[in-house]
């Protein structure tokens, strides 16, 4: 388990940005859902792990992954990604970094 002490910004829905928040904060809201739980949940444990794997901040993991579309990719593909471990998932999100001219 990752160490949830940094926020992450969730979307509504794709037109409606949410205010940043912790992920205590999400979680203590009565009206999410388990699905929404659960990605919250897989995107921290990615974000953890591609940290752990570059030996970076989970901080600066974040920064990284949002600047490069790392993150979008997982969001956007969240369906298939959550099906392969973890390790696979950091090496998706590192090879699409890449190619949005991230240099990890």
């Amino acid at each position: 388990w990752v160490n949830p002490t940094f926020s992450i910004e969730m979307f509504a829905d794709s037109k409606t940005k949410c205010k940043f928040a912790t992920f205590n904060e999400f979680v203590m809201k009565d009206k999410m859902d388990r699905e929404e739980q659960n990605k919250i949940n897989y995107y921290i444990a990615c974000i953890g792990a591609f940290a752990e794997k570059f030996s970076i901040s989970n901080a600066f993991a974040y920064n990284y992954l949002i600047k490069y579309q790392g993150l979008a990719f997982i969001r956007k593909f969240y369906n298939v990604e959550h099906t392969f471990s973890i390790d696979d998932t950091v090496e998706d999100m590192r090879m699409i970094c890449q190619r949005n001219g991230g240099g990890l």
